[in-house]
Order: structure tokens, then C-alpha cells, then sequence
């Protein structure tokens, strides 16, 4: 199963259109669930995949726990949460250009995070199903597309030494 998010605080129509046209051509009904976020009239309502525009948090861990790809925007928390699960995440950025943030944050997460084993990182919408297509082909492959169950150690060396320096 594809569990997507968008994260809590606003929808994400460019990714959530992306997916469920993917979708479309590749997945049955019930292979794809996806968090969507707060709609009004205005904003794109998934067609060929089943969702919901808020989960409560156990549902959510129901889903993630349940999928073998989550496909996010690219939130602090979806990230940790697929990680922690040894998921792959596939991670879209939001743009403040495109009214879908308030800055670009998002953008600096994914040139950080996006070498990371087990994170995907996708600049825009049109990459995304190719990068879909990759990551269910290659996810069983082996030790080189695993997810480490702990942080790495350059990342746990930063910690230390910012805590060090805070004292």
C-alpha cells in the first residue's frame, strides 16, 4: 500500500493531482490511501485513490505502518515518522511561489535530506512518477536501498557537538 500526506496544516493539490493520476493508470481501489488536508471548494478531490482530509494520529500510524512507500510533502514529521518505520519516503517540496507555504523551507529540507538512504527527493510534481515507479521497483532489492534503523552518524556528531557548544 502508498499512504500519502500532506501534513496538517494546508493541502497540496499539485502533489495530491500527481499521485491520483498515477494512480489512475497503475493502482486498484484501496492500494493508495492519502491524507489530504482541510478542502474547500476550490481544492482538487482525489478520484481514483481513497482518503480522508484529517487522520487522528493512531490512524495515521495505522497507514504508515501499513505502506510499503509514503509519498509526502516534505515535512520534518512525515520524514521521521517514514524513517523510523524504515519506509521509503518519496518527499515533494511545497513552494511559496505556488501559495502552498509561507517560505521555502521545504526546499532546503529536501537538498539536505535527499541523499538520505530511504528519501526520495523530487523537485515538482512532474518527477513524481517516475520516482514511484523507482522506488517500488527497486525497494526489495537489497542491503543498498535499506534504511538504516538509526541516524547517521554525522547527523548524531552535529547534535552533540551544537548541545556541547549550547552548554
Amino acid at each position: 500500500m502508498i499512504f500519502m500526506t500532506v501534513g496538517t496544516q494546508l493541502p497540496f493539490d499539485r502533489m495530491t493531482k500527481a499521485l491520483d493520476q498515477w494512480a489512475k493508470a497503475h493502482c486498484q481501489p484501496g492500494e493508495i490511501f492519502a491524507q489530504v488536508g482541510r478542502l474547500d471548494d476550490h481544492n482538487y478531490r482525489p478520484e481514483h485513490m481513497s482518503w480522508a482530509e484529517t487522520v487522528p494520529p493512531d490512524t495515521f500510524q495505522k497507514h504508515a505502518e501499513a505502506a510499503s512507500l509514503i509519498v509526502s510533502h516534505a515535512g520534518m514529521g512525515s520524514i521521521i515518522s517514514a524513517l523510523s518505520l524504515q519506509t521509503p519516503i518519496i518527499v515533494v517540496p511545497r513552494q511559496a511561489a505556488l501559495g502552498e507555504h509561507r517560505n521555502d523551507h521545504q526546499l532546503a529540507t529536501v537538498a539536505h535530506l535527499g541523499q538520505r538512504p530511504g528519501i526520495v527527493a523530487v523537485k515538482d510534481e512532474i518527477e513524481l512518477p517516475d520516482a514511484i515507479q523507482a522506488v517500488l521497483q527497486t525497494k526489495d532489492s537489497g542491503p543498498e536501498t535499506s534504511i538504516p534503523a538509526f541516524a547517521d552518524q554525522r547527523l548524531l556528531n552535529a547534535l552533540r557537538n551544537f548541545v556541547h557548544d549550547v552548554r
